[in-house]
Order: structure tokens, then C-alpha cells, then sequence
């Protein structure tokens, strides 16, 4: 039984070369036939574990033939009953995960962040958390979090290999239902996982759109979320607004309230209330709070959509502890359900585990700062969707006003329109300095975490070069480069800064601030790969499960 805190408060990437990839799914050169093989069986840990978890990636040719299938994968629920399907080759079942108490959240933007926001809260009212959310930034057991720390190496070896030797049989060729891709496989072990660990609550993150996401399986979650909706993942979603956010409406379930935030267009907002009302579930809009009287400051905070996302979060705590007080919290004070009744919350009616949660939440690779030198900060924010490309902007020029040296890094993953994406930086005339840069930490190396199966068929350099042949139609004034790794990026960046720092005879001008700022965005990817770099021992406070 958890105990409620209330003390007092007063108010990838072609990472790997291809020899590298061979030598982990060619089959072993054959013996004489005289000769007894004994096959050396694979030992079971972290690196074999993510060696493994990497084959099942969808390459081009696979994803070919999805996208030649859309129509009927969009007409079906092809992905569930797969999932479904794997979920009892595990010898898992629905029933027990209808008892994981799960927070369901989807969007296009800020639906990672609202659960992250949403996980520390709980965890401060002394509830064990869940946490299931992608993609990762630098290590793939990140994301599956007890208790908002990481599986650690050993935890996500075990866990892996119990999940997947039971599937084996779906690598035979008759078997009834497919081998689990990468994500369908990670949802499974996520719930494995949290199975195990007898955790209190399940923030749930949706991979992609909705309706038929292998996370949509559940049946009967606490609460569902939908934070902001824009456009994205069209050959798969939909290509209008109104199509994705039907397939965003697809995880309400009757009877299961919903939260969403007020920022959707009106047309948008109607159509989500006809859907809740044809599902028979409640929906909330959530006003967005005023966050300024927070003690520490919201954790991440870009000063607009992260407090969207955090006043999402806030309700969806809410309404999880009313509904679930008397399980977890029996003995809770009449005055604190009073407080959490309200339907709109405010930070005047906050108790000590929501400021707590809100001030210590941690989304790296979103609106996040790392200060190199007192001449030079890092910002970073994965920003792959038109919206987030300008909010991003919007936050770097406000945080980096002072500088005088503006350094962007960029690139992006998939078919994204590249031109549509880079214009609101060009057109800002704000950069002095623009570099694009492949998915490696190093000069054809990168972490087997961060391996991808699409990067490793491209030329990843030719795709730098085409995306400097868009910038420099949109911008003229800017010193342009393309480097060959994250590494060589921040040595460039690092001898860039010291030439800043020279005054006219040659000599180094101490200053108290930075006077140089390097935004990197574009793919999340890209932000991993710099974390990789520029803060290696990120994932070193990882959860202590065995």
C-alpha cells in the first residue's frame, strides 16, 4: 500500500557500419560435414540484448510493404490482434493488464513531456510508478523507468530475454501471428516488466497515433490524455488534422474520463467531444495554469507548451489519486480529496507532491540546457513537426538573446519535408552559423542503442549535403558546414568559440557569461547522439531492480 506525501508546504543510425551489422545476423560459416556444430549459446546480457532487440527493426523493404498494405491496416486492427496474439505467447493476459492502472496518454505534441510531468508527480505522493515512453535519447532501457529511474543493464538483460525466448516459436514459418517488431516488442516487455515489479500506477505513452497503436490493447485504463495535435506521420495517420485526431480519440474507452488540453483548434475540439460522446466517456479541457508563483520553476520549462503539458499532467494525476485513493491511500484527509475534487485545479490549491514532482520533472532532449564553459551553453529540443521547429526557435531566441555567436545543428529522419522544417530558422536571420551533421557519436561509430536499420541502407552524408543545399537557398549570410559525427561537431563548435573569445591583438577576453549558443534540433535522433557526447554518464542513476 503506498503512503500519500502531504507534508506542509507553505505557498541510430548508420551508427554501425554494415560489416558490423553482418556479423550480427549472417549465419555462422559452414563446417565440414563430418564435424559436430555445437551452436555457443547467446549469453544473456545488456549488449546481446540490444544486438537482438535491434534485428527487429523494419527496414525499407519492410516498410515498403506496409505502406502498400495502409489501406488495410488502417481498416483493421492488424497491429492489436498482433500484439494481442504475442501477448499470450508470453503468457500474459489482458485481464492482468486491466489491473495496471494505467494513465494512457497520446498526441502529436508534449504527450511524452504530460507523462513525464504526470510519473513525478505520483512518485512524490509516494505512489511505485511505471513509466513506458519513447523514443530513447542515448540508452534503450531508458525507456522503461521504475520509479522514474531507467531499467539498469542487468534489469532489462533479464527481463529481455524472458520475454523473448518465449517468442521464439513466432520466428518459425507457420506460426500464427508475427515475431513482435522493435516498439511492439518493447510495449510487451514494458508490461512484463511492470507485471513483475507490482507497480501502483502505468504511465502509458501511445507510439504512434491511437486508435490502432500496440499500446492500445488495454481495455480499461484510470484516465486517458490527448495533449496538443498537429500534423504528422500523414501516409500512416491520416493527411488532415481531422484524421489524426480521430486517430488520437481511438484510446478513449467508455466510461474512462478524458483530459485534453484547450489549445485545439475549435473545428477540433468539437470533433473530439463528438467522439467522447459517441464512446460514452467524459471529456475535460484543461486550462492552461499560470506556473510563475512555482517555488523552483516548472523542471522543463520552454515557457509556453511545457506548461500546457504540465497543467495536462496535473489533472491526470488528479483524477488518477481520487479514483484510486481508496486502494492505495485509505486513510487520505477529507481536505486533500476536497483539494483534488476540483475540476480545474490551480497552483493556490497544489499540495507538496505536485510542487515536488512539477519542479523536479527531468524530459531530456526537450527545451534542455547543458553549459559547457562560461562561453559557451548547449540548447536542445527535438522539434520534427512545423509547430515545434517555431517553438523551438521561439525558446532559443529567448534564452540565447545575449549571445553573440548563434550556432544551429541540425538534421531530421524519414521523409519530412526538409524545406518546411529548416525555413523558420533561416527566415529568423538569427543563426550565424549553420551545421549538418549524421546520427554518429564518432566518425562511423555510434551506440548499438541508437542503431538503426533505415540509416544503416542510406548514404547518411548525402542526406546532410541535400538538406545544406535547402538551407542555403533559404539563407545567404550564414557560415555553412557539414560534419561527419556529433564529436567533430563540438570540436568544430568548441575552436569556433575560442576565435569568439580573441579580441583584435590575439588575445582571450574573459567574460562572466556565455557569448556563444548552439541550438540542436531537427530528429530526436540527432539530440541523442549530441547527449552522447556532451553528457555521457546521463543514465549512470538507473533503477535498482533486479
Amino acid at each position: 500500500m503506498a503512503r500519500l506525501h502531504l507534508s506542509r508546504f507553505h505557498s541510430f543510425s548508420p551508427s554501425i557500419s554494415a560489416a558490423f551489422f553482418r556479423a550480427f545476423t549472417m549465419p555462422a560459416t559452414s563446417s565440414p560435414a563430418s564435424s559436430v556444430i555445437i551452436p555457443n549459446p547467446v549469453v544473456e546480457d545488456y549488449e546481446n540484448a540490444v544486438r537482438t532487440l535491434n534485428k527487429l527493426q523494419s527496414n525499407s523493404q519492410t516498410i515498403a510493404k506496409i505502406r502498400q498494405n495502409l489501406e488495410m491496416r488502417r481498416a483493421t486492427n492488424h497491429s492489436l490482434v498482433q500484439t494481442m496474439g504475442a501477448l499470450e505467447t508470453v503468457g500474459m493476459q489482458l485481464d492482468e493488464l486491466d489491473k495496471l492502472n494505467i494513465i494512457h496518454v497520446a498526441g502529436t505534441k508534449g504527450k511524452g513531456m504530460t507523462c513525464a510531468f504526470t510519473e513525478a508527480i505520483l512518485r512524490h505522493a509516494g505512489i511505485k510508478t511505471g513509466f513506458f515512453s519513447s523514443p530513447h535519447m542515448t540508452a534503450v532501457r531508458e525507456r522503461i523507468r521504475i520509479n522514474g529511474k531507467p531499467l539498469s543493464t542487468t534489469a532489462f538483460a533479464k527481463h529481455f530475454f524472458a520475454v523473448y525466448n518465449r517468442l521464439k516459436p513466432l520466428n518459425e514459418p507457420n506460426a500464427p501471428y508475427d515475431m513482435p517488431n522493435y516498439f511492439r516488442f518493447l510495449t510487451l516487455m514494458a508490461f512484463h516488466v511492470f507485471l513483475e515489479e507490482h507497480v501502483d500506477v502505468v504511465v502509458l505513452e501511445v507510439g504512434i497515433g491511437g486508435t490502432n497503436d500496440c499500446t492500445n490493447i488495454i481495455r480499461k485504463p484510470v484516465v486517458v490524455g490527448i495533449s496538443s495535435l498537429g500534423l504528422e506521420h500523414q501516409v500512416i495517420l491520416g493527411k488532415t488534422l481531422e484524421e489524426i485526431a480521430i486517430q488520437k480519440a481511438g484510446i478513449m474507452k467508455t466510461g474512462v474520463p478524458v483530459y485534453t488540453v484547450e489549445t485545439h483548434p475549435p473545428h477540433i475540439h468539437k470533433l473530439l467531444h463528438s467522439y467522447a460522446a459517441t464512446v460514452k466517456c467524459s471529456l475535460h479541457c484543461v486550462p492552461n495554469m499560470d506556473f510563475s508563483n512555482l517555488p523552483g520553476g516548472l523542471g522543463v520549462d520552454d515557457g509556453s507548451v511545457s506548461r500546457t503539458n504540465a497543467s495536462l499532467a496535473v489533472h491526470l494525476a488528479n483524477e488518477f489519486i481520487l479514483k484510486k485513493h481508496s486502494k492505495l491511500f485509505p486513510d487520505i484527509p477529507s481536505e486533500v480529496t476536497s483539494a483534488l475534487e476540483l475540476k480545474y485545479s490551480t497552483p493556490k490549491n497544489f499540495l507538496p507532491f505536485h510542487v515536488h514532482g512539477l519542479e523536479s520533472t527531468k524530459w531530456d532532449g526537450r527545451f534542455q540546457t547543458i553549459v559547457a564553459s562560461n562561453h559557451l551553453k548547449y540548447f536542445l529540443d527535438g522539434a520534427h513537426t512545423i509547430d515545434s521547429t517555431q517553438i523551438a526557435l521561439k525558446w532559443f531566441e529567448r534564452v540565447s538573446s545575449g549571445s553573440s555567436l548563434k550556432i544551429l545543428v541540425f538534421n531530421l529522419t524519414g521523409e519530412r519535408s526538409s524545406r518546411q522544417l529548416l525555413e523558420p530558422f533561416a527566415q529568423s536571420g538569427f543563426f550565424d552559423v549553420a551545421i549538418f551533421c549524421p546520427f554518429l557519436v564518432s566518425k562511423n561509430w555510434s551506440t548499438p542503442d541508437n542503431w538503426s536499420a533505415l540509416d544503416a541502407e542510406t548514404d547518411i552524408m548525402e542526406g546532410c549535403r541535400r538538406l545544406l543545399k535547402v538551407w542555403e537557398t533559404l539563407q545567404s549570410t550564414t557560415t555553412n558546414v557539414i560534419c561527419d559525427s556529433a564529436e567533430s561537431t563540438v570540436e568544430y563548435i568548441e575552436e569556433l568559440v575560442k576565435k569568439h573569445q580573441l579580441n583584435a591583438n590575439g588575445v582571450a577576453v574573459e567574460k562572466t557569461t556565455p557569448t556563444s549558443s548552439v541550438l540542436i534540433t531537427g530528429s530526436l535522433h540527432l539530440v541523442g547522439t549530441f547527449l552522447s557526447v556532451l553528457d555521457p554518464n546521463r543514465n549512470d542513476d538507473e533503477s535498482d531492480i533486479e
